[in-house]
């Protein structure tokens, strides 16, 4: 899921840089969503932890241009899943309120992310074999 170059712009002036070395962690499945996370160059790995057992559900890799956390920074909800670096990897991360205070005022990029999280429910929903 990733987002155009335009669309990235704006996103890009409010955010802060950083670079990860695996196995860094970006956010933990669980913790309260504190913003998103923008994959400027590297990879990182995405996955989802049985909490009972431990094991992996859901595992894949984000590529550069992938915006992280949008279903928790929306929903006010705890993340997901948890986000690792799988290489070194530079992010941009934007702060929640800044992130949603941008959303209000940039309608196209908005839509944009309404439209990456249709692809997520999508692809949650070919992972667990739904349509």
């Amino acid at each position: 899921m990733c987002a155009t170059q335009s669309e990235l712009l704006g996103l890009l002036s409010i955010a802060k840089r950083r670079r990860v070395r695996p196995p860094e962690i970006l956010f933990v499945q669980g913790d309260e969503p504190a913003g998103v996370f923008l994959v400027c160059s590297g990879r990182v790995r995405l996955f989802i932890r049985n909490p009972l057992t431990g094991a992996i559900t859901f595992d894949r890799v984000a590529e550069p241009g992938s915006l992280l956390g949008l279903p928790a920074a929306f929903g006010d909800r705890p993340y997901s899943m948890t986000a690792e670096a799988a290489e070194e990897t530079e992010v941009a991360f934007v702060e929640r309120p800044m992130f949603l205070e941008m959303m209000r005022n940039d309608g196209q990029l908005c839509m944009r992310c309404l439209q990456l999280l249709s692809d997520e429910v999508r692809i949650a929903r070919e992972a667990i074999g739904g349509d």
